[in-house]
C-alpha cells in the first residue's frame, strides 16, 4: 500500500486512511492492515445517522463505508479466513 497525496489527502478507500491516518495506526503500535480488522472484529456497527455510511465504531476509534461512490450504491462482500496454522493429522 501506498501514499497517494500525503498532504492533500486525495485517495479515498484505503488509500484515504493511509495518507491520513497510517502514521498515528503505527505510532500505536499496529499496521494498518492489522488495525482495520480489529476494529471491525471487536467494534459495533451502526448506520449513521443520515443513514448514507455505515459505521463501525470501537471505544476510541471508528471506521466510516459510505453506501455510495461517486452517486452510484455500491455492493460489499465481506470475507473472513482462519490463518492461524491447522495441525497436521
Amino acid at each position: 500500500m501506498k501514499t497517494i497525496d500525503p498532504i492533500k489527502h486525495k485517495g479515498y478507500g484505503l488509500s484515504h486512511i493511509i495518507d491520513k491516518h497510517e502514521e498515528g495506526i503505527k505510532r500505536l503500535g499496529f499496521r494498518i492492515e492489522d488495525f482495520i480488522p480489529i476494529i471491525v472484529q471487536f467494534g459495533s456497527i451502526k448506520e449513521s445517522d443520515s443513514k448514507e455510511e455505515f459505521l463501525f465504531e470501537s471505544n476510541y476509534y471508528r471506521i466510516v463505508v459510505e453506501k455510495r461512490f461517486k452517486g452510484r450504491e455500491k455492493q460489499w462482500v465481506l470475507t473472513a479466513f482462519d490463518l492461524r496454522k491447522k495441525p497436521r493429522k
